[in-house]
């Protein structure tokens, strides 16, 4: 009989912690929501990448942001190759770009600094074989550690 109840006391205990520890969880996801923004020095890091982007893309460079590729980008060009590619040959692949389509301007219309995977949006014109061709562009970022990095770009 001992022995029955001392089960049971335990299969009780077991059964209360599990139901706290989900109540914990619970009470904690709704503590910290995903849509809270982001940290306003964590938005000015974001907002700065960005603008090494339009720099570089105005300059028809990679340099000013190629510092900035997460391990793996994806990347999208007109008529070019499309996929996941290193740092390196993501600024290979972009100088390719800029050697046969040099920019006239490069603006970014719309950042999206304060969401947890902030983006922009933005056009590029660039002399395309004699005429000018207006272009949207594409930048994803993601937090690694401490730092945000670029993980993916599309110019189409």
């Amino acid at each position: 009989m001992k022995f029955a109840l001392s089960i049971l006391i335990i299969v009780c205990a077991v059964d209360t912690s599990d139901a706290q520890i989900r109540s914990r969880r619970t009470d904690r996801q709704q503590l910290l929501p995903s849509n809270l923004p982001l940290p306003e020095v964590q938005q000015l890091e974001a907002g700065a990448v960005f603008a090494s982007v339009q720099r570089g893309l105005a300059a028809s460079s990679v340099t000013p942001f190629s510092g900035h590729f997460a391990g793996s980008v994806h990347l999208a060009l007109p008529a070019s190759e499309r996929g996941q590619f290193s740092p390196n040959q993501a600024s290979q692949i972009l100088s390719k770009f800029f050697a046969d389509h040099r920019t006239k301007s490069m603006r970014f219309e719309n950042t999206a600094t304060t969401v947890a995977a902030p983006f922009a949006f933005g056009t590029l014109v660039v002399d395309g074989r004699g005429r000018p061709d207006t272009l949207r562009v594409y930048v994803a970022l993601t937090r690694v550690d401490t730092r945000w990095l670029i993980s993916q770009l599309a110019v189409y």
